[in-house]
C-alpha cells in the first residue's frame, strides 16, 4: 500500500476531549479548486487505522470522510460514513472504505465521533487516502495429487 504524506488525514492524532461532538483531523487534503470531482476513475480508498487502543465513556467510535471551503473545516458537509470502530478496538484494527463518487468543497478532512455516553478516554488514529490496498488472501490451492 503506497502511503503518500500529502494524501494524509492524521499520523497517530489522539481523539479524546470533545469527541462525543466530533474531532475533526489534523490534516486537511487541499484539492486545490471548489468543485473537485474526486472518486470518479480509478478506485480511490480512505484508510483509518487505530494507533492507540480505543477506551472510554465513547464506546465507538464513527469516522465521516467530510469537506470544506476553508482549511480549518468550517461548517464541513459530510460527504460519506466510512464506518465505526467498535467499543476497545485494539490497534492495528481498520476501516477500509472506497470513497464513493461526489463533488467537493476545496477541502477534505474527517471527522471522528464517539458515541457512548462522553468522549473517549483513549484512542489514536492513522488515516489517508491511497490508491492500492492491502486486501490480497491467500487461499489454499485444493488440489489434490493421488
Amino acid at each position: 500500500m503506497l502511503i503518500d504524506a500529502h494524501n494524509r488525514f492524521s499520523d497517530g492524532q489522539t481523539v479524546t476531549t470533545g469527541s462525543e461532538n466530533g474531532v475533526l483531523s489534523d490534516d486537511k487534503i487541499d484539492l486545490g479548486v471548489t468543485g473537485r470531482n474526486i472518486g470518479v476513475g480509478e478506485n480511490l480508498f480512505v484508510v483509518v487505522q487505530v494507533s492507540t487502543l480505543l477506551a472510554g465513556a465513547g464506546d465507538t467510535c464513527t469516522v465521516a470522510l467530510v469537506t470544506a471551503e476553508y482549511a480549518a473545516l468550517n461548517s464541513p458537509t459530510t460527504l460519506q460514513t466510512l464506518g465505526t470502530f467498535p467499543a476497545a478496538s485494539a490497534v492495528g484494527t481498520q476501516i477500509v472504505a472506497k470513497i464513493a463518487p461526489a463533488t467537493c468543497k476545496r477541502y477534505l478532512g474527517l471527522l471522528y465521533t464517539a458515541a457512548g455516553s462522553g468522549a473517549l478516554e483513549a484512542g489514536a488514529f492513522k488515516a489517508f487516502i491511497t490508491h492500492d490496498i492491502d486486501a490480497y488472501t491467500s487461499y489454499a490451492d485444493n488440489i489434490t495429487i493421488s
